[in-house]
């Protein structure tokens, strides 16, 4: 006899497609802004300590760590200098008014501790103008350190403690200086 081999069949091996991992949903990345209310307490080095009322506007980057910020800060006080009390509008006062505002623009790095903490580190020129018994307008400067907490996805609260440089000329005596350390509890609403 004959042998009767059997032919295996292959079978066509068919393609299978590439899986490929799903893509990562990126955030966008944009601008952002915050308005903040304020209390600066102002620990001066020649007057009196005093608080005033102050609101301020932040500009942010999510992808850069840096924050652009200006304020506008008021208050209205008595200054003692010797310098400042030959402005005076009565010879016999012992005390000059003077409502002080200062105006601060600060360039801040951003280091964040974690989705709702963050500490900001700047400074930047401060426009001081002072009205009433000395009206003056000068420009000054500003260190700070601001510690920020989320408390939800558009409230916040925040401190900020730092000095600023400040000095506005009587035209009379010379200069009266305004140079104080400072702190700012702050309200923060992110929109």
């Amino acid at each position: 006899g004959a042998v009767k081999t059997r032919a295996t069949i292959k079978k066509p091996v068919v393609a299978q497609p590439e899986v490929l991992p799903a893509p990562v949903k990126e955030e966008p990345c944009g601008w952002g802004n915050r308005l903040s209310a304020g209390v600066p307490i102002w620990m001066y080095d020649e007057e009196s300590s005093d608080v005033g009322g102050g609101v301020y506007y932040d500009i942010y980057h999510c992808c850069v760590p840096v924050n652009f910020r200006i304020g506008a800060e008021v208050n209205h006080m008595d200054a003692d200098q010797e310098n400042a009390l030959s402005a005076a509008e009565w010879s016999d006062r012992n005390d000059v008014n003077l409502t002080f505002v200062r105006i601060p623009f600060a360039v801040e790095y951003v280091h964040s501790f974690n989705e709702q903490t963050r500490l900001f580190i700047g400074g930047g020129p401060d426009i001081i103008h002072t009205a009433n018994d000395i009206t003056d307008t000068s420009v000054g400067g500003h260190l700070s350190v601001r510690l920020m907490r989320d408390l939800s996805e558009h409230m916040g609260l925040a401190v900020e403690a730092g000095y600023a440089w400040a000095r506005v000329d009587t035209d009379e005596a010379g200069d009266v200086d305004l140079d104080n350390a400072f702190i700012i509890p702050t309200l923060v609403y992110t929109f």
